[in-house]
């Protein structure tokens, strides 16, 4: 199957590697300058090489486990979980029609590949008491596939 990317799309992915590799840019070969500030920022660099690396293949077969709950697709129905299309730059417990946990009515932040690598390793750990029934991906390797996967079929091709 092949996969092509739209502009937009294109864009979107070289600015967040770009802006997720560019704090590389001022270590020197030994890597005196140290990254570990935070394990936050260390996962979100890790995230931008992982991401450079998906396997799209490979992340459509791992994403038929997303669409058990999810549909991907634009006006598309809910099933158990919302619908994904344009999850990406939207606001968690958002989509109309949908009846969310609590809890994800409460949060405050946008969706976005980071988010979602920290939300499928462990979705309860990220957020305890959302509805949400998903035991993790626990391999970066497999997040960065399905999200790779997901920013190109979830993304208005308009954008």
């Amino acid at each position: 199957m092949d996969i092509i990317f739209s502009k937009g799309l294109n864009r979107l992915i070289c600015a967040l590697v770009f802006s997720l590799i560019l704090p590389l840019a001022g270590c020197d070969q030994q890597g005196d300058r140290s990254l570990s500030d935070s394990a936050e920022q260390q996962e979100t660099q890790t995230l931008a090489v992982r991401l450079l690396e998906a396997d799209l293949e490979r992340g459509e077969l791992l994403a038929y486990s997303c669409r058990a709950c999810h549909t991907l697709g634009p006006d598309e129905d809910h099933i158990i979980g919302p619908n994904l299309y344009g999850v990406f730059d939207r606001a968690a417990g958002s989509v109309d029609g949908f009846d969310y946990s609590d809890v994800l009515l409460e949060v405050d932040f946008i969706w976005s590949p980071e988010i979602l690598d920290e939300w499928l390793a462990d979705s309860n750990g990220f957020l305890p008491g959302n509805n949400m029934r998903f035991a993790g991906f626990s391999s970066g390797a497999d997040r960065a596939d399905v999200i790779a996967y997901l920013l190109q079929v979830t993304m208005d091709p308009a954008l």
